[in-house]
């Protein structure tokens, strides 16, 4: 049996240095449980804790993984919603597709039923963000709910349909640099279509197509890799709208560029252009791992009836749409986020506010170590995008510059339609491996979480497990977001199991706690450690570490 309450509490002191880890210690323990403090802790003083290289030692190569966003599990942990309540629950011996396209028969039952949950769960979140706009033409009936296995998936599928649907046009698909590498790929990575080509600009006037080409214009709003506004700068009638940052976490101006992009895509629309525009789970929510891109088919544009055999018929012949269990994780989160009183507007703010911070400071950084490059991206973008300047990079990469220098691998420029004097970082990624990237630049140890991840909010559940059977334990298996653990062994023995939290930093300082007055034992098991807690009140504080997502491991803290 499980019960659960939770409490709030906001602190704002924020030392940065390891020294005054003692000192602030003390003062949390005399005002508050030490659970709770220790809880806290781990956004003050993860200081560089998975890099230590002995002095002389050469330092581990750390990869800076493109594009994923764990400074949201970093907030959801803060928010108390990295786990939250499996409110939709999926049947998951299904495909979430069908071998015929809706226009000749209806969907399957169940996978109507699925997609008409998972379109009012986003229709409500997206309303409460006053961003629905950007997905649904509110002068069009419903439109058709579809998911994929990721925005990527959508992309490649939109671009197959637009080019398949019609093989005797040729199709030039353009996009202002620097962009999504991914949007290329999929006109002339992927497939070699010989009636599509793609070609970059940074003023339109380059453009030159050919008289019979149809042109196609992808526009993403706020942009990958700099963070700024966009909107079409050509007289393109098809236009991929590529919305996966399009959230107040990110952009310049603290709301996404929210007005801005519902401005130009009403307008557009006014003029009889096709739009197709998407989200993800990825970006914007950190949820990468769930694989959902979603978008609301406008099937009640001709020209996008008229591909839609080409579109669906594609994802159904490569990955069978997306899957129903990534889909319900990634409801859970949004129905969480809808709980929160203000609908998570506070926790995308400290988003903003952590990516603003943290690319002053790379930029700082990178300025001092290598002076004279060129920062293209701007505060609040979700990536960092610069020209280094360095005497060597006339033999090599910039991203081979900068791992040469301080072993961390960055994305180089090239893919991004500039040439590979660039990089781009990731700004989204765990607090930790962005300080240890600080450090390294500054060749001393400066900074730590606490300068990178700026919230002050902390929500720690109080979770009760009991006993229930004399003869057979109950097992209870801790979960990520777990904050403190009451256990009650009185009407039966009780074993908690810490699984592997594989390629998590780190997890909460988790405080599993006796609570009844009996002199039955509690056992905590994980693969590296066996404890006990016999006496009431008895507790005791584990964390689970993996540095580098190397091998991890859970530990006793002291």
């Amino acid at each position: 049996m499980q019960k659960e309450t939770s409490f709030t509490f906001a602190f704002g002191f924020r030392p940065s240095m390891p020294s005054k880890m003692p000192r602030l210690a003390s003062i949390l323990t005399t005002k508050m449980n030490k659970a709770i403090a220790a809880t806290l802790l781990l956004f003050t003083c993860l200081h560089s804790f998975c890099i230590a290289a002995d002095p002389g030692e050469k330092p581990t190569t750390v990869y800076l993984q493109p594009n994923t966003t764990q400074l949201f599990t970093e907030l959801y942990q803060a928010y108390g919603i990295l786990n939250p309540p499996a409110r939709t629950v999926f049947e998951d011996a299904l495909y979430l597709d069908q071998s015929t396209p809706m226009t000749i028969l209806p969907l399957q039952p169940s996978n109507q039923a699925i997609f008409d949950h998972a379109s009012d769960v986003l229709t409500t979140f997206h309303t409460r963000m006053n961003d629905l706009e950007l997905y649904i033409d509110p002068k069009q009936s419903k439109p058709m709910f579809y998911t994929a296995a990721g925005s990527k998936h959508l992309i490649v599928a939109l671009v197959y349909g637009i080019v398949m649907s019609e093989p005797n046009k040729k199709f030039l698909f353009v996009e202002q640099a620097p962009y999504y590498s991914g949007h290329p790929s999929a006109v002339s990575g992927i497939f070699h279509y010989p009636n599509a080509r793609f070609q970059l600009f940074h003023d339109p006037s380059e453009i030159k197509p050919e008289p019979d080409e149809v042109l196609v214009e992808f526009v993403t709003s706020p942009n990958n890799p700099d963070g700024k506004f966009r909107k079409p700068v050509t007289n393109a009638t098809i236009i991929i709208a590529d919305f996966v940052f399009a959230s107040a976490a990110f952009g310049g101006d603290g709301d996404g560029y929210l007005n801005k992009n519902i401005a130009w895509i009403r307008q557009a629309r006014a003029q009889g252009k096709h739009i197709f525009s998407f989200n993800s789970a990825s970006k914007q929510f950190g949820k990468t791992g769930t694989r959902c891109g979603y978008i609301w088919y406008p099937i009640d544009d001709p020209y996008a009836a008229s591909i839609f055999k080409s579109f669906f018929g594609f994802i159904s012949a490569s990955t069978v749409a997306g899957g129903s269990t990534g889909l319900a994780e990634f409801l859970n989160l949004i129905q969480a986020l809808l709980d929160l009183p203000d609908g998570g507007k506070a926790l995308r703010r400290d988003a903003n506010k952590s990516l603003v911070q943290r690319h002053k400071l790379v930029e700082q950084e990178l300025l001092n170590r290598y002076p004279g490059s060129t920062i293209l991206s701007i505060p609040g973008s979700p990536t960092f995008f610069a020209k280094l300047k360095d005497g060597r990079i006339s033999n090599k990469r910039a991203s081979d510059v900068i791992l040469e220098d301080i072993a961390f691998s960055v994305n180089n420029g090239e893919p991004m339609g500039e040439s590979n004097e660039f990089i781009r970082i990731n700004l989204s990624g765990y607090s930790p491996l962005l300080a240890e990237f600080l450090n390294r630049l500054a060749n001393q140890h400066k900074y730590s979480t606490s300068d990178l991840l700026l919230t002050t909010a902390q929500t720690c559940q109080v979770l009760q497990v009991c006993g229930n059977s004399e003869s057979t334990s109950t097992l209870y298996f801790v979960k990520p977001g777990d904050c403190i653990v009451e256990v009650d062994a009185s009407k039966g023995p009780v074993e908690v199991i810490l699984p592997p939290f594989t390629d998590y930093l780190t997890s909460n300082a988790v405080t599993i706690k006796k609570i009844d007055t009996g002199s039955r034992a509690i056992v905590i098991k994980a693969e590296n450690l066996t404890t006990t807690l016999k006496q009431a009140n008895d507790s005791v504080q584990v964390r689970w570490t993996q540095p580098l997502y190397h091998k991890g491991h859970w530990e006793v803290q002291q």
